[in-house]
């Protein structure tokens, strides 16, 4: 925290992007607030500053969904059908991601799942069948 003068506000006022904004402190000090936000996409943490509404595909949570899609065939109606278990119980968890609900993969093939969301977040949550329940157990906004 940056603690500065309060005569400081005017001068500082003009200058700040949106989102940010100015707290007083009891003190007789401000401090600006910037919004950020650090996500965990593919093992790498970055700091990204402003809103959080820009799109950012996770290239390794769209290489785990495309692997999943391998692993299974499609039924009569076009869902994935899983003809043989997978060997190794990497494969198996990733697995679980062919069967999530269809505007949640569009979601992250488009890049705008939720900042939390990654392959690891996925590989260690509980996802069940019902999709309603997929966007409650991956805290997936209505």
């Amino acid at each position: 925290m940056l603690a500065l003068p309060h005569r400081l506000r005017g001068q500082l006022s003009g200058h700040l992007a949106d989102g940010e904004r100015i707290e007083v402190g009891d003190d007789g000090h401000c401090m600006v607030v910037l919004p950020l936000r650090l996500p965990l996409r593919g093992g790498r943490r970055s700091v990204e500053a402003g809103q959080s509404d820009a799109t950012s595909p996770d290239p390794v949570l769209i290489a785990a969904l495309r692997r999943a899609h391998a692993m299974t065939a499609r039924d009569a109606t076009g869902q994935p059908l899983v003809t043989a278990a997978p060997q190794s119980p990497y494969n198996r968890k990733v697995l679980r991601l062919a069967f999530l609900a269809p505007d949640i993969q569009r979601a992250i093939i488009a890049g705008r799942q939720p900042a939390h969301l990654n392959l690891q977040a996925i590989m260690r949550a509980e996802i069940p069948l019902g999709w309603d329940r997929q966007r409650e157990a991956l805290g997936w906004e209505a």
